[in-house]
Protein backbone atom coordinates (compact mmCIF):
# COMPACT_ATOMS: atom_id res chain seq x y z
CA UNK A 1 0.00 0.00 0.00
CA UNK A 2 2.91 2.31 0.71
CA UNK A 3 4.32 1.91 -2.43
CA UNK A 4 1.28 3.28 -4.18
CA UNK A 5 1.04 6.50 -2.27
CA UNK A 6 3.18 8.18 -5.33
CA UNK A 7 4.83 7.55 -8.36
CA UNK A 8 8.78 8.52 -7.33
CA UNK A 9 8.13 7.21 -3.75
CA UNK A 10 6.82 4.01 -5.19
CA UNK A 11 9.66 3.62 -7.56
CA UNK A 12 12.07 4.34 -5.04
CA UNK A 13 10.75 1.82 -2.28
CA UNK A 14 9.92 -1.49 -5.06
CA UNK A 15 13.19 -1.04 -6.44
CA UNK A 16 14.75 -1.61 -2.93
CA UNK A 17 12.45 -4.17 -1.90
CA UNK A 18 13.26 -6.11 -5.15
CA UNK A 19 17.10 -5.65 -4.73
CA UNK A 20 16.51 -7.01 -1.02
CA UNK A 21 13.98 -9.80 -2.03
CA UNK A 22 16.03 -11.00 -5.18
CA UNK A 23 19.40 -10.61 -2.93
CA UNK A 24 18.68 -12.39 0.22
CA UNK A 25 15.84 -14.86 -1.26
CA UNK A 26 17.79 -15.94 -4.61
CA UNK A 27 16.29 -14.66 -8.27
CA UNK A 28 13.61 -17.61 -8.37
CA UNK A 29 12.12 -17.17 -4.85
CA UNK A 30 12.67 -13.37 -4.39
CA UNK A 31 10.76 -13.24 -7.75
CA UNK A 32 7.78 -14.99 -6.14
CA UNK A 33 8.13 -13.06 -3.32
CA UNK A 34 7.55 -9.67 -4.75
CA UNK A 35 4.58 -11.59 -7.39
CA UNK A 36 3.09 -12.58 -3.80
CA UNK A 37 3.10 -8.78 -2.16
CA UNK A 38 2.17 -7.14 -5.52
CA UNK A 39 -1.04 -9.68 -5.73
CA UNK A 40 -2.27 -9.19 -1.93
CA UNK A 41 -1.79 -4.85 -3.36
CA UNK A 42 -4.17 -5.72 -5.94
CA UNK A 43 -6.65 -7.98 -4.08
CA UNK A 44 -7.08 -6.66 -0.64
CA UNK A 45 -8.81 -3.23 -2.14
CA UNK A 46 -11.27 -5.14 -3.88
CA UNK A 47 -12.65 -6.59 -0.81
CA UNK A 48 -12.34 -3.58 1.40
CA UNK A 49 -15.57 -2.20 2.30
CA UNK A 50 -15.49 1.81 2.98
CA UNK A 51 -16.39 2.50 6.79
CA UNK A 52 -19.94 4.28 5.72
CA UNK A 53 -21.47 1.12 4.39
CA UNK A 54 -21.96 0.48 8.40
CA UNK A 55 -22.73 3.83 9.47
CA UNK A 56 -25.68 3.90 11.79
CA UNK A 57 -27.30 7.26 9.67
CA UNK A 58 -25.98 5.90 6.19
CA UNK A 59 -30.14 5.68 4.86
CA UNK A 60 -30.36 9.77 6.16
CA UNK A 61 -27.07 10.80 4.56
CA UNK A 62 -27.96 9.17 1.14
CA UNK A 63 -31.34 10.64 1.25
CA UNK A 64 -29.57 14.30 2.18
CA UNK A 65 -27.24 13.44 -0.91
CA UNK A 66 -29.89 12.39 -3.12
CA UNK A 67 -31.95 15.38 -2.42
CA UNK A 68 -29.05 17.97 -2.78
CA UNK A 69 -28.35 16.10 -6.19
CA UNK A 70 -31.88 16.67 -7.12
CA UNK A 71 -31.87 20.73 -5.85
CA UNK A 72 -28.75 21.19 -8.19
CA UNK A 73 -30.88 19.75 -11.35
CA UNK A 74 -33.55 22.05 -11.04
Amino acid sequence: MVCQTGGGVGIALFSVLYKEAVGKLGWRLGLQAVTGLLSLAFFLPIVYRSANLYHPQRRAITHLKNQRKKSVKK
